[in-house]
């Protein structure tokens, strides 16, 4: 990907260093435009804020693979991750860690976007 050939050492090494235990290179193959498109610092905010919400509401899951095999939910708005997590626990009272653990992360990830505000991907 020629943006990755021009960017600086340093920033490439920060991109790479908010998700260690993914593999970013997919994550980048998967989202190009989201990771290298554009300012970083928004970007690391966003994929700090929403990384940070999702860990805690979903502790337990395999969210480093959830995070590698659908990177698009780092980018949802908080506000509407924020909606479907609550809208999750709702639908599923007494969510314990090691119910996530025994999910399958792109399910939660689906089920987190379809419940939120943007509503389920087109498709579905």
């Amino acid at each position: 990907c020629p943006q990755v050939l021009a960017m600086e050492r340093a920033e490439l090494i920060a991109r790479l260093a908010l998700f260690p235990g993914s593999d970013v290179a997919r994550m980048v193959e998967l989202a190009p435009a989201a990771f290298l498109n554009g300012d970083w610092p928004p970007k690391a905010q966003q994929l700090e804020a929403a990384s940070s919400l999702l860990r805690r509401e979903l502790c337990g899951a395999d969210l480093d693979f959830m995070f590698q095999e659908d990177p698009a939910i780092l980018f949802e708005p908080l506000d509407s991750l924020q909606v479907g997590l609550r809208r999750l626990h709702e639908l599923w009272p007494g969510l314990t860690p090691q119910a996530l653990g025994d999910s399958e992360p792109l399910h939660l990830s689906l089920a987190v976007k379809a419940l939120g505000l943007s509503g389920p991907p087109k498709g579905f």
